[in-house]
């Protein structure tokens, strides 16, 4: 239920943005991202699956707030909040997608374009932010230093002498989403023994390269400042996944990272978003109209030829959600009788 008032947020908000074609974008993005992952995520509430959807809408907010769009101040704080609370492995995105937002509030007051906060909005994000923080400031006054300090410990001084995988595991991790067929193309990819990730090739770290060249490219020529804000937001968080993942320590389990999947959906989009408003320019209008009346059809195919396998993995899956709960639940039987 949580991860799908995520995905109906998600929905809703893509539906005030940009209506239908954003909507059918953003859900192509989320059914894709979760046909990549085996289907325990949907059945298993664990603090990494229930995130899974948050990512993308957090994203989505730090956008359209960077577009001078005050309003969306509360939504943002709840979905950061909710993201890094659930995972401390998205800290890192909080903080660089406010550190972008805040650059761009400053260039635009140098352009002479300051931004309207309205009371409603300030009284709304106050009243959140307090709300979901609370919690972390009890836990702190009453098992000090609380998780708070242990996080920013993590951040800032390290895990305690484990060995952090490296900038070259962490292009090759990153990497891994853009090879040649990628998990949202061919589906979940069976894991080492341990049951963690291996890292790809770092030579494809060159395709979201590219992608991010072509988008801002695409972007400039059209001057659309949306489409070149969302290319610097997504390109940004590209560029922090990857030191992200070079920080990782210990076994590289794929719940650490499992937002590696809709972030490189994301670039996608945001390169064929900027793309398609710079090729527009150059197409007859009755092109135009044709190709945005095919679009939807083809992506609701799409989505029900991927929704199709998804749910049938879902409803035909064993009562046994992970794969060593059966020998655990044993386990624990036998020792209940001993």
């Amino acid at each position: 239920a949580f991860q799908g008032v995520g995905v109906v947020w998600l929905g809703s908000l893509s539906w005030r943005v940009g209506r239908l074609p954003l909507v059918l974008v953003t859900m192509v993005v989320t059914v894709l991202s979760y046909a990549s992952v085996d289907a325990s995520i949907l059945l298993e509430p664990w603090n990494p699956h229930l995130v899974f959807p948050w990512f993308a809408l957090f994203i989505m907010y730090a956008w359209r707030l960077a577009l001078a769009e005050t309003k969306r101040l509360p939504g943002a704080l709840i979905s950061g909040s909710v993201i890094v609370q659930l995972h401390v492995g998205y800290v890192p995105f909080l903080v660089g997608a406010a550190a972008m937002v805040a650059a761009f509030c400053v260039l635009d007051l140098r352009r002479g374009r300051r931004w309207q906060w309205s009371s409603r909005s300030l009284r709304l994000a106050a009243a959140s932010f307090a709300l979901l923080w609370l919690p972390v400031v009890v836990d702190a006054i009453l098992r000090p230093p609380g998780n708070l300090v242990q996080v920013m410990k993590y951040f800032t001084v390290g895990s305690g002498g484990e060995e952090v995988t490296g900038p070259a595991a962490g292009l090759g991790l990153l990497a891994d989403q853009f090879r040649l067929s990628p998990d949202w193309i061919s589906g979940p990819r069976l894991l080492d023994v341990d049951g963690s990730s291996r890292p790809g090739s770092a030579w494809f770290i060159l395709v979201p390269l590219a992608l991010m060249t072509l988008g801002i490219v695409a972007a400039r020529r059209t001057g659309i400042i949306a489409d070149r804000r969302l290319m610097t937001i997504v390109g940004g968080m590209v560029g922090i996944g990857v030191l992200t993942l070079a920080r990782v320590s210990g076994d590289l389990l794929p719940y650490l990272f499992y937002w590696r999947i809709p972030l490189a959906l994301l670039l996608m989009v945001a390169v064929s978003w900027a793309v398609w408003h710079w090729i527009e320019e150059s197409l007859r209008d009755s092109v135009v109209e044709r190709c945005q009346r095919a679009a939807p059809p083809i992506v609701v195919v799409v989505l029900f030829l991927v929704v199709s396998p998804l749910t049938r993995a879902v409803v035909d899956h064993p009562p046994a959600i992970d794969q060593v709960e059966a020998s655990v639940e044993a386990m624990t039987e036998q020792i209940a009788v001993e």
